[in-house]
């Protein structure tokens, strides 16, 4: 190689790792969000009550695919199934509704090397805080990984969650930390000749340093797509369904005071269940928060796809107390 040619070919690596840091900061984006409200029939005989709504639009590209988040502080942190972070400050009214959002940020995550990841090694699906940062599980290559802030390169999380009854992109489809520091990773659905889990859906809690399979009743066509444990020790399922003739529904369960020592948590009980004639859409990611006069407060987000027929919806759902 001549001189020259060492030199362009130096110059090109340098240019190409510059464009990769500048990518790799955050970006400010502007998001746009209109409120709207469900019809009054919607939740009607339900345990649930409508709180508020948005639906979240912005003019950058890499907008879309919310498929998980978490909330702290009102700064609301979405992870995108194509390997990125959305971040966005909440704005409430004086009774804790949702009215907008503000301070848009959009980040890639970053892999073991560095590098940003692709769709394939991107493919995130939950998120949560830990003590040591913060937990994004992901599908197609099925894992979970810990990023230390959301700027940092991904560590591989030990021990990592079976992965032998689930493939594609069904895996963990929903991620939480209990009350009392344990893991909990649910799959969309198990597959495969070993799953043999009938009408059960498929699931592992992480304590003490080793993973253990719980299952839960699966009904009505319903998968799970977001799991969060909520501030009265319940575990609460956000699950979809979706047929080219009926649309897409979700429901939303919760299981109080789940005992995992007993490998099954059963049916636990239907707080909510929405169809397309809502407003609702893809919905997949979940919080349980305490609100201003201590209720229990569910907000959803729905995962569009990248797809101009669907939108990226914020709900607020207050729910009764757990029976």
């Amino acid at each position: 190689m001549t001189h020259h040619k060492r030199v362009l070919a130096r110059s090109l690596v340098v240019a190409a790792l510059l464009g990769h840091a500048l990518w790799a900061a955050a970006a400010p984006i502007e998001i746009e969000a209109e409120q709207f409200e469900m019809p009054d029939d919607a939740l009607a005989g339900s345990r649930a009550r409508f709180v508020s709504a948005l639906r979240l639009s912005s003019p950058h590209h890499g907008f879309g695919g919310l498929s998980g988040m978490m909330i702290e502080d009102d700064r609301l942190t979405a992870v995108v199934d194509q390997g990125r972070f959305v971040s966005m400050q909440l704005v409430r009214d004086s009774e804790g509704r949702l009215i907008d959002v503000k301070g848009g940020e959009i980040r890639p995550m970053l892999g073991p090397d560095g590098l940003a990841l692709d769709k394939d090694g991107g493919d995130a699906e939950g998120v949560q805080a830990t003590p040591d940062g913060v937990l994004v599980s992901f599908e197609q290559t099925h894992r979970l990984g810990l990023f230390k802030t959301l700027q940092s390169a991904e560590r591989r999380f030990t021990p990592q969650p079976p992965n032998r009854l689930v493939s594609g992109n069904r895996s963990f489809e929903g991620l939480a930390r209990a009350p009392d520091g344990a893991l909990v990773v649910v799959a969309e659905r198990a597959t495969g000749p070993r799953a043999m889990l009938g009408r059960r859906n498929l699931g592992y809690r992480l304590a003490r340093g080793r993973w253990s399979k719980f299952t839960f009743e699966r009904s009505e066509g319903f998968s799970p797509t977001g799991l969060d444990f909520g501030p009265d020790g319940a575990l609460y399922l956000l699950e979809r369904r979706f047929t080219l003739l009926g649309g897409v529904w979700m429901r939303l369960r919760r299981f109080a005071e789940p005992s995992f020592d007993m490998d099954d948590l059963g049916a636990g009980e239907t707080l909510a269940i929405l169809g397309p004639d809502s407003g609702i859409d893809n919905m997949e990611g979940v919080v349980v928060e305490r609100g201003a006069d201590g209720a229990v407060i569910v907000t959803v987000l729905s995962d569009d796809n990248f797809n101009s027929f669907q939108s990226t919806v914020l709900l607020q759902l207050e729910v009764d107390a757990a029976r």
